[in-house]
């Protein structure tokens, strides 16, 4: 059998963040003047997703709401859910399948609402590669926070041509992905998302074919999710930031082009033509309703994730993950009625 090359690249560039202190790792939010001060951990540096956050913090309306809201930066998802489930932050942000394999794994982890519903990764070709039978012999990049996942995907959507991995080379990169695509260091890359990608292709003119997950039998799963420790289900602040940010959105979705405005002048670093492009197709994805659950995906993705292996070993044991492990109850007092 032929060597499986994984090889790892490290890009590092630098991002515009502050950083910001973490909280004392109390269970209890600490209030001061009756305003409760919360850390909401990004997951990754300032981009156009985390707008809502952003809008609602620029505009005051955490501030109308009782909080006083941190923002602090995180090298991923993996690192965000450590944060808060070592209490040095109340509220993460990370995808749905990443939140699952991580609350089977011990973390005491629980999801509050949804800022994207819907998943954005893509795995993305050259328009000249007509044929996903063409991937054999390649180089495919990816970059991810759950290896377990990105493995499960890359074998679906290679199971469908009729390969296996050990007919590509595969890639990890930290950073620089589509920037790797772009001047064909490799051939192809999954775990890449639209818009981000898609658009900084298209700014670049570099013609693309993009395939979507669910062409290869992965079920829809939620981009970006909220969650907290599982300790603070109940608690008044998780309604409070709830309305905040569905004001945010409701304001972003009236208009987008004030909001990006305002978000720019408040932060800088967001002011490109691509994060603008970016910008206005979020806009579209963002959640009317961020408070929805959506168990009934998670229940979907949790038995998919448990039917699932990954060299010969399930994703998950469903044996040690519920749903009511993975997210809050429907009659939770801090969960709005839609």
């Amino acid at each position: 059998m032929m060597f499986r090359k994984i090889i790892l690249f490290l890009f590092f560039s630098l991002s515009s963040f502050m950083v910001l202190p973490f909280c004392n790792g109390s269970e209890e939010p600490q209030k001061t003047g009756g305003v409760e001060k919360i850390i909401v951990s990004l997951g990754w540096h300032l981009d156009p997703c985390q707008g809502p956050i952003l809008y609602a913090m620029h505009q005051g309306t955490f501030k109308k709401h009782g909080l006083d809201i941190t923002i602090t930066p995180a090298s991923g998802g993996e690192e965000s859910s450590r944060y808060v489930a070592m209490k040095r932050a109340h509220i993460g942000i990370t995808k749905s399948t990443n939140h699952i394999v991580r609350v089977n794994t011990g973390l005491p982890l629980k999801k509050v609402g949804t800022l994207v519903g819907s998943p954005l990764e893509v795995l993305i070709v050259p328009e000249h590669m007509t044929n996903l039978t063409e991937l054999k012999g390649k180089t495919i990049g990816f970059s991810t926070s759950n290896v377990t996942f990105s493995l499960l995907v890359l074998d679906k959507i290679l199971e469908k041509q009729g390969l296996k991995r050990d007919d590509i080379t595969l890639v990890a990169f930290q950073q620089g992905l589509m920037q790797a695509f772009l001047s064909k260091q490799i051939d192809a890359l999954f775990t890449a998302t639209d818009p981000y990608d898609t658009k900084m292709a298209e700014q670049f003119e570099k013609p693309i074919r993009v395939y979507r997950y669910e062409a290869f039998g992965i079920p829809s799963f939620e981009q970006f999710i909220f969650f907290i420790h599982k300790d603070d289900e109940g608690k008044p602040y998780i309604r409070s930031f709830l309305l905040a940010i569905k004001e945010s959105i409701a304001a972003i979705k009236h208009d987008p082009g004030k909001a990006w405005q305002e978000l720019c002048d408040a932060y800088p670093e967001l002011d490109t033509s691509l994060n603008y492009k970016i910008w206005l197709r979020l806009v579209e994805l963002f959640e009317t309703h961020p408070e929805a659950l959506n168990r009934e995906n998670l229940i979907e993705t949790l038995t998919f994730l448990s039917e699932s292996q990954v060299d010969g070993k399930p994703v998950i044991d469903r044996n040690r993950t519920s749903i009511d492990d993975v997210v809050c109850a429907p009659g939770s007092p801090t969960i709005l009625s839609s």
